[in-house]
This record gives C-alpha cells, sequence and structure tokens, in this order.
C-alpha cells in the first residue's frame, strides 16, 4: 500500500546541509547533518513543529542511517 501523505516542516535551527532525512514515530523525524564539512555531523531527532528533542554530534563522517520503528 502507497500512502501520499503531505506536510510542511520548520525547523528552528539552521542546518548547513541535511544528508538522510526520515519520519519518526509519533509525528517526529529524525535527519543526519553536516555540522563541519570532512569533520563532524550529526544525527537529530526533531518533533512536527521542528523543535529539537535530541541530538547528538559526532566527530566523524556518518555512513549509514537506520531507522527502528514500532515493529
Amino acid at each position: 500500500m502507497l500512502l501520499k501523505d503531505t506536510y510542511e516542516l520548520k525547523l528552528k535551527q539552521t542546518v548547513q546541509k541535511i544528508l538522510v532525512f526520515s519520519t519518526a514515530y509519533n509525528s517526529t523525524y529524525v535527519y543526519c547533518a553536516v555540522v563541519k564539512p570532512g569533520q563532524d555531523e550529526s544525527i537529530v531527532h526533531v518533533d512536527k513543529e521542528g523543535n529539537i528533542l535530541y541530538e547528538k554530534i559526532y566527530p566523524d563522517i556518518i555512513d549509514t542511517f537506520a531507522m527502528i520503528n514500532e515493529r
């Protein structure tokens, strides 16, 4: 089954570049962003208003991204 919904999300914090973006549970979203090109990247969890719920900065390049769902 293919679901087709459209949402507009405005992030509260400016992001230099988003590498990967995914939906998460309870109408939240997760993305991987560049902090310092070639050095630091972060994984960020935001709510539907664009407020940051969690952010973790890694001093390396993130080469994989997986999402655990409720199943």
